[in-house]
C-alpha cells in the first residue's frame, strides 16, 4: 500500500510498504547419484518478507528508494529442478521524469 501527502510543505512525499507471506513448499530435486529412479524430495519453509518504498514527486520527476526484504529473511525459490535464493535486503534507488 502507498500514501502520499496532498498538501502542505510536505506536497509530493510519498511512502508505502508490503508484506509477502508464503507457505512452505515441497520440492523435487534431482535424481540421487545412488539411486537412478528415485528423486531427493525436500521441504522449503515458509517466510514473510517485508519491503518498504519512500519517493518525492514534484514538476514531473520523481526520486524513490524501495527498500526490499526489510528483516533480512532467507529466501529460496523453486522451478523446476532449480533451486534459487532470493537477495538479502536490498536498497534500489530511481530517478523517473514523467511526460
Amino acid at each position: 500500500t502507498t500514501y502520499e501527502i496532498q498538501g502542505g510543505l510536505f506536497k509530493g512525499l510519498g511512502f508505502g510498504g508490503g508484506i509477502y507471506v508464503v507457505d512452505g513448499s515441497r520440492s523435487t530435486g534431482l535424481p540421487l547419484a545412488s539411486e537412478s529412479q528415485s528423486t531427493s524430495v525436500f521441504n522449503l519453509p515458509g517466510y514473510e518478507r517485508l519491503d518498504a518504498m519512500l519517493y518525492y514527486k514534484r514538476d514531473g520527476w520523481q526520486a524513490q528508494l524501495n527498500f526490499k526484504n526489510l528483516t533480512d529473511e532467507r529466501i529460496y525459490e523453486t522451478t523446476g529442478y532449480s533451486l534459487k535464493p532470493q537477495a538479502p535486503f536490498s536498497v534500489l534507488g530511481s530517478i523517473s521524469y514523467n511526460f
